[in-house]
């Protein structure tokens, strides 16, 4: 289950603000700091979410392609990987 702190910083994040920007406005209207902080920092902002998805993908099939063609060598060595 998702806090209202950090739901309020995702809809603040897709209206186009900026970190300061949403912590300054959670700040007036809350009393937890702490959490306004953990999640205003910790979230990812929209456009760069989708950066870092592709970039992810990207990795993950290189190190699949990777394993892929080191157990094709091991394989043809007869070399025993466990």
């Amino acid at each position: 289950m998702t806090d209202k702190i950090e739901e309020k910083v995702e809809t603040l994040f897709k209206e186009g603000k900026t970190r300061k920007e949403t912590i300054a406005i959670l700040l007036e209207d809350n009393e937890e700091k702490a959490k306004v902080l953990f999640y205003a920092n910790n979230i990812s902002m929209p456009a760069a979410r989708k950066k870092y998805q592709a970039h992810n993908l990207a990795l993950s099939i290189a190190v699949a392609l990777l394993t892929l063609k080191s157990d094709n060598y091991h394989h043809k060595v007869g070399i025993s990987t466990i």
